[in-house]
């Protein structure tokens, strides 16, 4: 207790004033007397306690309050004061904890992206992402750029450009499935963690697969109701990474990163999100993307997971640049190959060394790789691009992926899309398991069922993903059905799925899904094929339905596609928003379709033929060969490519007239906007046509049938038509080319122009004939068919393969002599029948834009002095052959050719392999030299050659003589 003297008087503040007061009125000198009076004369005291009362009252209720706002003001200061000390005392001490995060983090990094992964292929020890990868090609949507191809470096900021001043901050990468979008970031991964390209800021760069952190979006403060923010999910996904066990990341440290626009954020498959989480993923994805306007964003998916949809609405996300992966083209195809082999044979060769402890020299494996490599890979290119459907489906990494290890495990490959995914399951689920030595517990047929199973409660659902308690509810009953002396499990046969066929992944602890959307899309349709009407019921339930666009396609592929095809008419007519996206599935499904009938082919031509037109668009023509699109113009986006070249397709199979039994002309004139698709695909990489820009510019309607290009870009594009399987007739080798004068004339006087000028034609029409020196002024396309033996050597040459294309020219040239050795004689050339020589020469003219082919050959031997008389004249072959590069080459011709660029091969070198006899060196030493012209002839047609005098493989053993006297010989005389 105190002491009662310190007793606290428990007075206020006023009554304390005014106490006081009182005081210094009694003390004071002048007062005492006026006090003493009042006091004595019994004035209360009380009234004078009063008047000092009021007046303390009103100071204090003046002060108080600022008082009180001081007191609060210098506590938020001091609040804030202390958590800035705290956040810097955090900052220092994370700069300290963290000092060398940066690199563990990109040591993790090359751990997670090192490997190139082939989902599907589990089973195979992973590739080297640095030895198969080849950059893909892309193209935005906005603008039409002839200057070249671009990849996604075209559209990174530069060394020092901030990412908040470049015109890219936030782009969309958008493309079907199997285009390589995933294996896109993950190579960007790798590149800035390895050696970042010298003119771009070093990124850090974040890999965010949506599909992996959509379950850790939750509401982390119930009173503010916030998501969590970009740093907190980085440091809470980052550890759960392959490579990352051991990361400690700081929030306070990525803070930093991501405010100083340090980092380089990779989002991944959006539409691999289940539906049920998309909108929340998507608000999400859009807000970091605004919050953090110092960052560098990409975001990848299908168009259907990103595009809005009316009768779907989602939460936009707002983009500076929307990207779309192209197709690969021939050379990154062969690239690809290439690499593929290469990877492959050089981790075989490290395991069977390992395994035998054998150390061959270096040069000895390398040597051992690079045969195996060149002899694989010239084996699938050769049959790849020997057939245009073969060629059309190997068009992105995927599907390309799949070829090359179906041609590895058998080297037979498949000619349609759905086939090679059922050869792949037969393969992983049958064959594969054998070969090595790994049993299955089920069969194939009994594997497939239950995965089947599994990718139709998947997509019922609307996930990807599923648990072992989900999996065993959905397939227990069947499993048990099996009649096995040893039971087997859910979790037995998802394991083995996982470890044996590769075609599962497991996620997480008992967490899987398939090891890419495209195998549980195929093996939905199976299902659906299987459950017949009540499967096919629940397809037609969705066909507006974005997510089940593969299944049914692929089950489109499988069976008579009409009653299919017309559902989707009737779906498309009946509704009340025209979707043309059905149209697009529509005829997708005839594409892939097994078969269909005519009458539903043309219903959906019909349809196609009455969509809008792109008729009040101008073009801009370049008075040359390449137009280009003004700056106002938009571009034609991939889906609108396929919508015009739909139209483009009809008048190829149902608008051509019949000249013979092997001749047919297009009743139509190709529009200008048709040529355009020609044109993009030269600017894109994918057709190799020489093409060059002019400076005077002019603007052609895009519905115009006249207009004026080269004589060569005709040619160009009448090479361009053979790559096109879409116009490919089911049956039948064709090839396409520019009508004769005759031709033209025919068809002018039997048949009415009206299809000509119902095409928009105005005043006198020309079109371009096979004659170069006549001007045109239109475009009209004959479609020829040819004897089957030259479909391999169309196809060679409409995908440049040169080397290819001259081994099947000599081919076709022995089968036509029917001479049964290696290589031709001056007797052969004498009576080959024209047609097919001048065929040839057309052939080689036409996809070489005239860099190639016979009459050049002619011509070149002629101006070194050579008569086209059947007869050898020495001086004239070795100019020739020094003309064309022979001489130097020798027998054997270099792998690649080149028809432009600095280092293009002289014109006339090709053919080569069917125009030179190899005879024995004595012969050429000790006949051909002591001979005249004339009995050189007839000593090379009487030569037996002895098999044993020559090795074709030894070039000592043979000498080299080239027939260019005999082909120019036949084609003067062939011209007469």
């Amino acid at each position: 207790m105190s002491p009662p003297g310190n007793q606290p008087d428990g007075k206020s503040l006023e009554e304390k004033l005014a106490d006081v007061l009182t005081k210094c009125l009694v003390l004071g000198g002048g007062g005492y007397g006026l006090y003493n009076l009042l006091y004595l004369e019994d004035i209360p005291r009380a009234a004078i306690s009063f008047g000092i009362s009021l007046t303390t009252s009103l100071v204090t209720s003046f002060g108080q309050p600022i008082i009180d706002k001081w007191k609060f003001g210098l506590k938020s200061s001091g609040e804030k004061t202390a958590d800035a000390i705290n956040e810097e005392f955090g900052k220092a001490a994370s700069r300290v904890l963290n000092r060398g995060f940066d690199k563990q983090y990109f040591e993790a990094l090359k751990v997670q992206c090192d490997r190139i992964e082939l989902e599907g292929f589990q089973n195979l020890q992973p590739l080297a992402l640095d030895k198969v990868y080849v950059p893909l090609q892309i193209q935005t949507r906005d603008q039409l750029d002839l200057s070249g191809q671009k990849t996604i470096w075209d559209f990174l900021p530069k060394r020092y450009q901030s990412p908040s001043q470049s015109p890219h901050r936030r782009i969309a990468i958008l493309a079907a499935p199997g285009y390589g979008k995933t294996t896109l970031m993950r190579h960007l991964t790798r590149t800035y963690a390895i050696d970042p390209p010298e003119d771009t800021p070093q990124f850090i760069p974040v890999l965010l697969r949506l599909r992996e952190i959509y379950g850790l979006l939750r509401w982390i403060d119930e009173d503010e109701q916030r998501t969590c923010s970009l740093s907190e999910l980085i440091v809470e996904h980052i550890p759960k990474q392959r490579g990352c066990k051991n990361l400690k990341p700081s929030k306070h440290w990525f803070d930093q990163v991501l405010k100083d626009g340090k980092c380089l954020v990779l989002f991944d498959g959006l539409d691999e999100v289940p539906k049920a989480q998309r909108q929340i993923v998507r608000q999400w994805v859009d807000t970091q993307m605004q919050d953090y306007g110092n960052v560098q964003f990409i975001l990848t998916s299908r168009p259907h997971g990103f595009d809005l949809r009316p009768d779907e609405p989602s939460h936009p996300i707002e983009i500076d640049t929307r990207l779309e992966v192209l197709k690969f083209n021939n050379p990154k195809k062969e690239t690809f190959i290439n690499n593929w082999y290469r990877a492959l044979y050089e981790r075989e060769w490290g395991s069977n060394q390992q395994e035998r402890g054998e150390q061959l020299d270096p040069e000895q494996v390398s040597a051992h790789i690079e045969d195996e490599v060149e002899k694989s890979a010239a084996d699938l290119k050769k049959q790849l691009f020997a057939d245009i459907q073969l060629t059309a489906i190997a068009s992105n990494p995927l599907l390309l992926t799949l070829i090359a290890n179906t041609h590895r495990a058998d080297t037979f490959l498949p000619k349609r899309r759905v086939e090679l995914y059922e050869r792949i399951c037969n393969l992983f689920l049958g064959t594969r398991p054998y070969v090595k030595g790994t049993k299955l517990s089920l069969t194939a047929t009994e594997n497939q069922a239950l995965l089947q199973l599994l990718a139709w409660e998947l997509v019922q659902n609307e996930t990807t993903q599923f648990t072992l308690t989900e999996a065993t509810r959905w397939i227990a009953e069947k499993l048990a059905r099996f009649n096995k002396e040893q039971p087997v499990s859910s979790k037995q046969f998802l394991e083995e799925m996982r470890d044996i066929s590769g075609l599962l992944v497991e996620k997480e602890v008992e967490l899987y899904e398939f090891s890419h959307q495209t195998f549980q899309e195929y093996l939905i349709a199976c299902h659906v094929k299987e459950l017949g009407e009540a499967g096919e019921k629940v397809l037609f339930e969705n066909l507006a339905n974005d997510r089940w666009r593969e299944v049914i396609c692929f089950y489109a592929a499988q069976l008579d596609a009409t009653r299919l095809i017309n559902q989707i008419l009737d779906t498309y007519t009946y509704s009340e928003k025209n979707n043309l996206d059905l149209l697009d599935l529509a005829d997708w499904c005839r594409v892939q379709g097994r078969e269909i009938s005519q009458e539903t082919f043309q219903r959906l031509d019909e349809l196609l033929l009455s969509i809008p037109s792109m008729a009040n668009q101008n073009v801009v023509s370049i008075s040359g060969d390449i137009p280009i699109r003004s700056s106002n113009t938009p571009i034609i986006s991939i889906k609108e490519q396929a919508r015009t070249f739909e139209k483009f397709k009809y008048f190829f199979l149902r608008g051509m007239i019949s000249l013979n039994e092997n001749i047919d002309i297009s009743q139509a004139l190709v529009f200008w906007k048709d040529f355009q698709l020609f044109l993009q695909d030269v600017s894109n990489g994918q057709f190799h046509a020489t093409l060059e820009l002019s400076e005077q510019k002019r603007l052609i309607p895009a519905l115009s049938v006249e207009f004026r290009i080269t004589w060569g870009a005709a040619q160009w594009f009448c090479g361009w038509l053979s790559t096109q399987a879409e116009i490919a007739p089911d049956e039948g080798t064709y090839h396409y080319r520019l009508p004769t004068e005759g031709e033209w004339q025919k068809i002018s006087e039997d048949f009415p122009l009206e299809p000509f000028l119902a095409r928009g034609a105005r005043g006198n029409l020309q079109p371009l004939t096979q004659s170069a020196d006549i001007p045109g002024n239109a475009l009209c396309i004959v479609r020829e068919q040819v004897h089957p033996r030259y479909a391999n050597l169309i196809n060679y040459l409409a995908n440049a393969r040169w080397q290819e294309a001259d081994d099947e020219t000599r081919n076709i040239m022995l089968e036509v002599t029917g001479n049964k050795d290696y290589c031709l004689y001056p007797k052969d050339l004498k009576t080959f029948p024209c047609q097919d020589l001048q065929l040839l020469d057309q052939l080689w003219s036409k996809f070489s834009g005239g860099h190639f082919g016979f009459s050049i050959q002619k011509d070149i031997y002629v101006s070194c002095g050579g008569v086209p008389d059947h007869q050898f004249y020495a001086e004239a072959e070795e100019k020739f052959k020094s003309a064309v590069n022979w001489k130097k080459q020798g027998h054997y011709w270099p792998l690649e050719f080149r028809i432009k660029g600095e280092n293009a091969d002289p014109p006339g070198c090709l053919p080569y392999q069917g125009l030179v006899v190899s005879v024995p060196r004595s012969f050429f030493e000790n006949t051909l030299k002591n001979k005249n012209r004339v009995s050189i002839v007839e000593a090379l047609d009487n030569l037996a050659i002895n098999d044993s005098e020559i090795d074709v493989e030894n070039d000592e053993t043979i000498a080299s003589m080239p027939l260019i006297f005999g082909v120019a010989s036949r084609l003067v005389a062939c011209e007469e």
